[in-house]
């Protein structure tokens, strides 16, 4: 996992930058905290009155974390939530022969662990930064107090959790019932965004292969050979700054071929 972690500090939307000090720590009181002007700026916690948001400020702590830094692991018991303030992680599960699946890459503003904070059970995945990362690390009973105190908050909590079985689930019938080629191209979408108005896509800075591998489920090998194909062809353009997918409209159409058996 230190392998994979060290070669693939990659993220499109990481947001990288700060240059804090006390990586690994809890942030000293008063020192780099977060005002609760800026914690009401976050998705979840927008429109809170401003009592509850200072109730909130006052309970959070702040904390940074290295590339490679493991935050939480499969069967902790610890029930805290992370708000992601800075910077990105990685969600995996690793299976009792040391495989490892992919679950998903975390981003600022993004959030993880709430589900040991509602229902209480260990945790059922590693969470490892990417990059160096600041999170707001919020007590289980805070989060759940301040959810359910706003209808607002706990409808964007509950948008929040449907994206995610939602995404899990497109990534669920890829894997069924697409080959490596065409999981390759739904990723790639997924990944990119779109690029001025010619209709465009790009993904920058580029993910390594066996990190396009790992999320697809596939090997580097193929994925390798895939891309290679895809260059060829003009469907795609690679540099060291980016992937740019120059004909989005033909990998979504041969993937919605594949899925209704129309593909040749």
């Amino acid at each position: 996992m230190a392998s994979d972690i060290a070669a693939g500090q990659w993220s499109a939307r990481a947001g990288i930058g700060s240059a804090e000090p006390h990586s690994g720590h809890d942030e000293p009181a008063g020192r780099f905290a977060r005002s609760a002007a800026e914690l009401a700026r976050q998705e979840l916690f927008r429109g809170l009155p401003e009592a509850q948001i200072a109730q909130l400020a006052a309970q959070v702590r702040w904390r940074w974390v290295d590339p490679g830094e493991a935050v939480l692991d499969y069967g902790d018991l610890s029930t805290d939530v992370f708000l992601v303030e800075d910077g990105s992680l990685r969600v995996l599960v690793r299976t009792p022969a040391g495989q490892e699946v992919f679950l998903s890459d975390v981003f600022a503003g993004e959030l993880f662990g709430e589900l040991a904070a509602i229902r209480g059970t260990p945790r059922s995945a590693n969470v490892t930064a990417l990059h160096r990362s600041r999170l707001c690390v919020i007590p289980a009973t805070v989060f759940l107090t301040t959810i359910l105190k706003s209808p607002d908050a706990a409808l964007r909590l509950m948008r929040i959790l449907t994206d995610r079985i939602r995404t899990q689930s497109d990534r669920l019938v890829e894997l069924t019932v697409l080959p490596v080629r065409h999981r390759l191209y739904a990723e790639l979408l997924r990944l990119s965004r779109r690029r001025g108005s010619g209709g465009e896509r790009v993904i920058s800075p580029p993910p390594p292969h066996h990190v396009i591998a790992a999320r697809i489920g596939a090997r580097r090998e193929p994925v390798s050979r895939e891309l290679s194909e895809l260059s060829r062809q003009a469907m795609i353009q690679t540099s060291r700054r980016a992937i740019v997918v120059l004909r989005p409209e033909v990998l979504q159409a041969a993937i919605e071929a594949k899925l209704h058996g129309r593909d040749n």
